[in-house]
């Protein structure tokens, strides 16, 4: 039986690279791999090594391990993606990294289906614009530059003194079809130093203990969900002015109100009817589905006909994260698991592409 485990865990990294490679063969770009799983056989087996040696615009592939690839730094454009933060055929093993920094250079650069602890910009001023996370699981983040887009990720900000999303103040940040949690018991929230040139839109907020946004101004969401879990009414922002809320709805899950949603078309204290809830709680679980139900509110409730929240057409929400420019594995089956050298291995699988 170990045998066949340690079959499938290598042919099932021999196949995801082969996913990859044949997904963006056409893309004119170097393609590298790494792989830190024992007796693997990618390009690298170091992340950052890997970085180090691409040139702008190269694409890394990070194969599935049960190991971490550690903290990474990057100083120009670079496109990591990995299978997704809780893949399909890989054991539900994904390709996690520790602390990513973004410096000065890396303008351009994206980062799709892996899971990642914290995102920053070390310093804080390097003006790396135009940069995408997106169906990612990461703990909180921040922002280093303009014009970045926010989509499709999972942002599980479970700890204290740190912000959900902390914006900077950069201009033109893009924020939709995410789930964010926030929980914190001093005075940080889930979006922290935004303003009217930001664009946030068909998101799900979980709110702990009610804080929604800080330092902001003159910023509105728009067709969004906020649910808040703490025994008292309305959601709390800090040192914020003129938020407005365009299509949203509001629900607090201890029988409180959150009527301040100040705007237009609005669904207050609604239940939003999610399809299913693990122990009826909305904090994130892989277990929980938050697509609407049949008669829920959210149907064709947003300000464009479309649902209110991550699932409708303006996006493909994958709650495992496959990244969306890659194939991923569905399915795995080794027919002949024991064959000597030189002999014929017989594998049957599945994928699909987004």
């Amino acid at each position: 039986m170990d045998k066949i485990k340690k079959y499938r865990k290598s042919i099932q990294s021999m196949l995801a690279t082969a996913c990859m490679i044949i997904c963006s063969s056409a893309s004119g770009q170097n393609i590298i791999t790494v792989d830190n799983n024992p007796s693997a056989a990618a390009d690298y087996s170091n992340l950052q090594e890997a970085i180090n040696a691409a040139e702008p615009g190269d694409y890394i592939y990070v194969i599935p391990s049960n190991s971490s690839y550690g903290g990474i730094t990057i100083a120009q454009e670079i496109h990591l993606r990995g299978m997704g933060h809780l893949p399909s055929g890989s054991n539900n093993v994904p390709s996690e990294i520790g602390a990513f920094n973004l410096q000065s250079g890396c303008q351009g650069s994206s980062i799709s289906g892996m899971k990642i602890n914290t995102i920053s910009s070390s310093p804080w001023e390097t003006n790396s614009d135009g940069v995408t996370i997106s169906n990612c699981y990461i703990s909180y983040m921040a922002v280093g530059g303009n014009s970045w887009t926010i989509e499709g990720n999972i942002i599980n900000c479970a700890q204290n003194n740190v912000y959900g999303i902390q914006n900077n103040g950069y201009l033109n940040t893009t924020i939709h079809h995410n789930v964010i949690r926030f929980f914190s018991e001093l005075s940080f929230a889930a979006l922290n130093d935004f303003d009217d040139t930001s664009l946030e839109y068909n998101n799900i907020y979980i709110l702990d203990t009610r804080r929604l946004a800080s330092n902001t101004s003159n910023f509105q969401f728009n067709n969004s969900v906020i649910l808040t879990l703490e025994e008292a009414d309305n959601y709390i922002t800090f040192s914020s002015s003129n938020l407005s809320f365009q299509n949203c709805l509001s629900y607090n899950y201890s029988g409180f109100s959150v009527s301040n949603l100040f705007g237009e078309n609005n669904l207050i204290d609604t239940d939003p009817m999610f399809t299913n809830l693990q122990n009826d709680s909305p904090l994130f679980s892989y277990g929980n589905n938050y697509f609407p139900a049949d008669g829920s509110p959210l149907l064709n409730a947003g300000s464009d006909d479309d649902n209110v929240g991550i699932f409708n057409d303006n996006y493909d929400f994958d709650q495992r994260g496959h990244a969306a420019d890659l194939p991923y594995i569905t399915d795995l089956n080794v027919l002949t698991p024991a064959v000597g050298q030189g002999e014929t291995l017989e594998v049957n699988f599945s994928a699909f592409g987004n």
